[in-house]
């Protein structure tokens, strides 16, 4: 039997860190009374003291075996993936693994707008048509997350509206520089509500970030973010870093790490 694991969860990430030992919540319960949840939470650890080291450190289990050679073996799992998984199973040139690796470090220097292949397809060496292919084979190896504005339609070789790292650790791994906080948080988001299977969609230009599961909207930013962006919108809330405490349909971002 195959099984299909997500990294850590910035909840287990803390049991395994600091032994906090926290059930987890359902998306709809955080929605529905994020204060209650962000009050029990608070009252047995202070989050954001260890959110950012979950953010550069913390999806993958091995740090736990060997924290000082952590991002020499994220990258060492990466190379693998790209030289050799992707090579035999998914039938990658061995000729163009260096131009994929490039793909991926532009993709971690990407601020989180829409995304223009012909720009990424000419900085990485790459054509169109192969760009938009791997892709997608970087995708299924849990390397990268495209996000489309209607997933019904989708086919393999469509134009995604945006593109992110698969988690944030790989972003801090592949980043030369340091990541921008826009991308880390956006990352992070995406990453934790796919990990518990919910559909997680680009909401469209004006809208909102994302659209999960089909009908609610939801804006990532910093501890000033607004409701400009998606005002007038049913089921719409802001997520926001920084913050410990939910004001109304404003929730902390590290909230969302406790959904498995």
């Amino acid at each position: 039997m195959i099984y299909d694991m997500p990294g850590l969860s910035l909840r287990e990430f803390l049991h395994l860190d600091v032994g906090i030992d926290i059930e987890p919540i359902s998306l709809q319960h955080l929605l529905d009374d994020p204060s209650a949840f962000c009050m029990q939470v608070l009252s047995l650890c202070h989050p954001l003291e260890h959110f950012g080291r979950y953010l550069q450190f913390g999806y993958y289990p091995f740090y736990f075996e060997q924290k000082r050679e952590f991002y020499d073996k994220l990258e060492n799992t990466i190379n693998y993936t790209v030289d050799v998984e992707l090579t035999k199973y998914r039938g990658l040139d061995v000729g163009y693994t260096r131009q994929v690796k490039a793909l991926l470090h532009i993709i971690s220097q990407m601020t989180p707008y829409e995304v223009d292949i012909a720009k990424l397809s000419k900085a990485s060496g790459i054509s169109r048509l192969s760009t938009l292919k791997y892709l997608n084979h970087l995708e299924e190896a849990r390397l990268i997350r495209r996000l489309f504005t209607n997933l019904m339609t989708v086919t393999d070789l469509q134009k995604p509206d945006k593109i992110y790292l698969d988690n944030t650790n790989l972003l801090y791994t592949l980043c030369q520089d340091k990541p921008e906080i826009g991308t880390v948080r956006e990352t992070f988001f995406a990453n934790q509500l796919a990990s518990t299977r919910h559909t997680v969609e680009y909401a469209g230009y004006k809208k909102g970030d994302f659209r999960v599961d089909g009908d609610i909207v939801i804006e990532v930013g910093g501890q000033d973010k607004g409701f400009s962006q998606i005002v007038g919108q049913d089921k719409a809330y802001v997520v926001a870093d920084d913050i410990e405490y939910a004001f109304g349909r404003k929730i902390p971002l590290w909230a969302f790490g406790f959904l498995y």
